[in-house]
């Protein structure tokens, strides 16, 4: 028996075939994880903590029998994708509990992991479970490939700037202003310095160049999985985005239906302003940052590139305009919210992007 695991004699005696519903809170963690089993009224059936592997979390849910109708709720942890499908292989109802919200309700208790499926298993039970949204497996799918795919850019980023720093420790300017291509490499195996810096450099190279591969092959799968989807072709046909924006936006997005309006989708991507109120007065603060970060970076990344653009658009003539009465950094956050309104609609009425949409 696992350290910590919690089952009596009474609880050994229940039948729970005979029952039509229990809820289990589960606390998943990396080694082990805590479930507490409650029936409609709030009774505790039972309360365990088991490794937290595949074959323990199946013994445990088969322990309460073929057919048994299981409502569980579990939060969306680095390891939930697994144990959620495993449990709905199981025919277990799976919930996901919004972290945050969650640990704003539980802030007057302790905190334990025992106390966490407990608390989980009661909000589930009760219908007050604030729930955080369950992907489907293609959803994920596509968000796993996106996000492999920036993980590598920021890789070959970080080993761009090493290569930088070598240089800044020489003294030296390249005056090259695409560093990192055929002309650029050429110039920097042709520097006269000293040996280690040399030797640095060179596996620098070699690291940016088999990552660039890798980045490559990475969008050639984007390009073969989700490209030619219904959704992806409306995203392309705004200004800014691209194959790979569109792959980020709509994998971050998932069904566009779970977002009633624009103002829960721009909400989403952390991009809409705190609001303070104070007696009669009200102001808007900075961005709240809460929600999908790489959601929130798509859409800034897709201003950012429209605004360098020499190409014409009535979306950068917004951000132009924005700009020249505001400042960049104020136009950049406006028009991606803009644009985050502009997705919602042209998603949600499943039709390309038309200037009409600006006036959203």
């Amino acid at each position: 028996m696992v350290d910590g695991q919690l089952m009596t004699a009474n609880i050994l005696l229940i039948n729970f075939k005979d029952m039509e519903k229990i809820y289990i809170g589960m606390d998943l963690h990396k080694s082990t994880s805590s479930f507490c089993v409650m029936d409609k009224e709030g009774s505790i059936l039972r309360e365990q903590r088991i490794p937290t592997t595949v074959t323990e979390v199946t013994k445990f849910i088969k322990s309460f029998g073929n057919g048994l109708n299981i409502s569980l709720a579990l939060e969306p942890v680095s390891q939930w994708y697994v144990f959620a499908d495993l449990l709905e292989e199981l025919g277990v109802d799976v919930h996901l509990a919004h972290p945050r919200k969650l640990k704003a309700i539980a802030t007057s208790f302790s905190k334990t992991d025992k106390l966490d499926s407990r608390i989980i298993a009661d909000h589930l039970r009760t219908n007050h479970l604030p729930e955080a949204y369950h992907s489907p497996k293609e959803v994920r799918c596509w968000k796993e490939i996106v996000r492999s795919r920036s993980a590598l850019v920021k890789l070959r980023t970080e080993t761009k700037n090493r290569v930088h720093a070598v240089l800044f420790k020489n003294g030296l300017t390249s005056p090259i202003t695409s560093l990192f291509t055929k002309r650029g490499f050429a110039w920097l195996k042709s520097l006269e310095i000293e040996e280690h810096f040399r030797l640095s450099i060179q596996k620098y190279i070699s690291v940016i160049n088999h990552l660039s591969l890798e980045i490559k092959e990475m969008e050639k799968t984007i390009q073969a999985k989700v490209m030619e989807t219904k959704e992806m072709k409306i995203l392309k046909s705004i200004p800014g985005i691209g194959n790979i924006l569109s792959a980020t936006i709509m994998a971050e997005i998932g069904e566009i239906k779970r977002f009633k309006d624009p103002k829960q989708l721009q909400s989403y991507a952390g991009i809409v302003p705190w609001v303070h109120n104070s007696g009669e007065s009200k102001w808007n603060g900075r961005i709240t940052k809460i929600g999908s970060s790489w959601l929130r970076f798509a859409v800034i990344e897709a201003v950012v590139g429209m605004a360098r653009t020499r190409t014409s658009s009535d979306l950068k003539d917004y951000f132009l305009r924005i700009k020249k009465a505001k400042n960049y950094q104020t136009a950049t956050v406006a028009t991606a919210r803009k644009l985050l309104a502009i997705i919602w609609s042209v998603l949600k009425n499943e039709r390309m992007f038309e200037a009409r949409y600006l006036a959203i």
